[in-house]
C-alpha cells in the first residue's frame, strides 16, 4: 500500500487486484474510482460508510484489500528464520516489554516506517524512551507488589531499609538493561548508530530481507531478561553488601532519585513520536496486569514446591515451559499483529462483517486465515524444540530421564502451546477490532497467561507422575 490510506498499488487482475488505482477524495469523503480490468465493473472501497450508499447493482468488495500487500512466505526459509531464534530463546526467559517494543518496530518496518532514514531513527528514539519509561514503572511497581507479598505473608513485618533496597535494586536493574542494550556503538559497511539488541536485528532482517516477526520477539525478549537476572544479581549484591554500614543508604536512595528525574525527559521524548505517545497513554494496563499475572505464577510455584515430595525439581522446568510458551506466541501474536496493519492500517478499521473469534480449527486449519499455517509450523516445533532443551537440561544435570516424563512433558507443553496460539488468534483480532493496537496491548497478556497456564500444567505434570507410580522424573 502507498502512503495514501485509501490508495491500492501493485495489484494483478489475475490474483484478485488491479493496478495503481485508488480513491479520489471530495470534501473530506472516499469516492471510489473504477478497476480497469477485463472483469464487470467493481467498485474497491475501503470506507464502510461510502459502501452503504453504493447501488445495489455494483458488486463491493471491501475485503479485497487484505490480499494486496501480504506475499507467501516460503516454508523453508519460514522454518529457519522462527526456529533458530526459537532455539536460542529457550535457552532464556522472555521479556514483555522488550517483546512489545521488538513487535511494535517490526510493524513499523513490515509498513514502511524506516523507509525514510530520518523517520526510521525518530520511531528508533521514541521507543527507547518509552522503554526508559515504561521500564522504571515497571521496577517500581514490581517492587511494591513484592514487598506487599512479604508483608501480607509475614503479619506487617517490613523493615524500610529492606523495601529501600529492593526498590533501587529493581527500578536501577530494569532501567540498566534498557541502556545496556539500548545505546551500544558499532561500526561496519552499512550503517553506524547507536542501536538496541532488538533494534540491530530488526535492521539486519530489513537488510537481508527477512521478516523480523519471526526473530525480533524471542531474540529481544530472551536477551533483555538474561541481562536483567544478570544485572539484578549484581546489584542486590552490591547494595546488601554495604547492608551494615553506616553508609548503606546512599546506593538505594541515589538509585531512586536519579532515575525519577530521568523519567520527565523519557516522556518528552516518547512524546514526539504519535505511535508513542499513544502507548505513553494507554500502553499501561496490559504490563500491570501482566506483571499482577505472572506474580500470581510466581506463588502458585511457591505454594507447590512447599507441598510435597512429589513437586521435586519443578522448579528446574518451569522457565523452560514458560519461556518457550512466552516465545512462540509472542511471535504468532507479532505476525498477526502486522498482517493487519498491513490488511486495513487503523485500528478499529474493519468490514462489517468482521469476526475476531472463531473456532480452533480456524486458527489452525482454515485455508482463509492467513497464519494458520505458521500457527500449524510453530505447534510442531513445540516437539523437537523440547526434546533439545531437555537433553541440554539433563546433560547439565548428569542425570537420566525418564521416557514416561519426557512424553508427559511435551503433552503438557503442546496443551500451553495450543491454547496460546488459539488465544493469541482472538485477542489480537479483538483488540484491532475495538480500535487498541495489538502490538502493544497483546504481548503482555498472552505471556502472562503463558506463565500461569505453563506452571499449572508443569504441577500437573509432576503429580501426575506421583499418582501414576513414577515417584522420581529425573533418576
Amino acid at each position: 500500500m502507498s502512503g495514501d490510506p485509501l490508495s491500492i498499488i501493485n495489484i494483478d487482475p489475475e490474483n484478485r487486484s488491479c493496478i495503481n488505482h485508488g480513491f479520489g477524495m471530495d470534501n473530506g469523503k472516499a469516492i471510489p474510482k473504477h478497476v480497469d480490468t477485463e472483469l464487470p465493473p467493481v467498485e474497491i472501497i475501503e470506507d464502510v460508510a461510502t459502501a452503504v450508499q453504493m447501488p445495489n447493482d455494483i458488486p463491493i468488495f471491501d475485503t479485497l484489500v487484505i490480499e494486496v500487500p501480504l506475499g507467501k512466505e516460503k516454508l523453508k526459509g519460514l522454518i529457519l528464520q522462527i526456529f533458530v531464534p526459537f532455539l536460542l530463546a529457550g535457552l532464556g526467559l522472555k521479556g514483555n516489554l522488550e517483546m512489545t517494543l521488538a513487535s511494535r518496530l517490526s510493524t513499523q518496518m513490515n509498513t514502511g516506517g524506516f523507509e525514510d532514514r530520518k523517520r526510521k531513527w525518530k520511531i528508533i528514539g521514541c521507543n527507547v524512551a518509552l522503554n526508559q519509561v515504561l521500564s522504571t514503572a515497571v521496577g517500581f511497581l514490581a517492587s511494591i507488589l513484592a514487598v506487599t507479598m512479604y508483608a501480607i505473608n509475614h503479619k506487617g513485618e517490613v523493615q524500610t531499609r529492606n523495601v529501600l533496597l529492593v526498590l533501587g535494586t529493581a527500578m536501577l536493574s530494569a532501567c540498566s538493561t534498557s541502556v545496556i542494550q539500548g545505546w551500544s556503538y558499532t561500526q561496519n559497511l552499512w550503517f553506524s548508530w547507536p542501536y538496541t539488541v532488538m533494534i540491530g536485528t530488526i535492521l539486519f532482517a530489513k537488510r537481508y530481507h527477512l521478516n523480523p516477526d519471526n526473530i525480533a520477539t524471542p531474540v529481544a525478549g530472551t536477551i533483555g531478561d538474561v541481562l536483567t537476572l544478570g544485572i539484578l544479581s549484581g546489584f542486590s549484591y552490591l547494595f546488601y553488601s554495604a547492608f551494615e554500614t553506616s553508609y548503606w543508604l546512599i546506593g538505594p536512595v541515589v538509585a531512586i532519585s536519579c532515575l525519577t528525574c530521568l523519567v520527565p525527559l523519557w516522556v518528552w521524548l516518547a512524546r514526539k513520536e504519535p505511535t508513542t505517545r499513544h502507548v505513553l497513554i494507554h500502553g499501561w494496563i496490559p504490563v500491570i496486569v501482566a506483571m499482577i499475572i505472572s506474580s500470581c505464577s510466581g506463588i502458585i510455584l511457591e505454594k507447590v514446591l512447599s507441598t510435597g515430595r512429589y513437586f521435586t525439581g519443578l522448579a528446574v522446568f518451569q522457565p523452560l515451559i514458560n519461556g518457550v510458551g512466552g516465545n512462540i506466541v509472542s511471535v504468532q501474536s507479532s505476525r498477526i499483529a502486522t498482517y493487519l496493519h498491513l490488511a486495513y492500517k487503523i485500528p478499529g478499521r474493519v468490514p462489517q462483517d468482521y469476526r475476531f473469534c472463531h473456532s480452533p480449527c480456524h486458527s489452525f486449519c482454515s485455508h482463509s486465515n492467513v497464519n494458520s499455517r505458521t500457527a500449524r509450523l510453530l505447534l510442531m516445533m513445540v516437539i523437537p524444540g523440547h526434546l533439545v532443551f531437555l537433553f541440554v537440561i539433563t546433560f547439565a544435570k548428569d542425570d537420566a530421564m525418564t521416557l514416561r516424563f519426557a512424553v508427559v512433558f511435551i503433552a503438557m507443553a503442546l496443551i500451553q502451546v495450543s491454547m496460546l496460539l488459539y488465544l493469541s488468534d482472538v485477542v489480537t483480532h479483538f483488540a484491532w477490532k475495538k480500535g487498541l493496537d495489538p502490538d502493544n496491548q497483546t504481548i503482555p497478556y498472552l505471556t502472562a497467561l503463558g506463565d500461569l497456564s505453563g506452571t499449572g500444567l508443569l504441577a500437573l505434570a509432576f503429580f501426575l507422575l506421583y499418582v501414576t507410580g513414577t515417584n522420581d522424573n529425573v533418576h
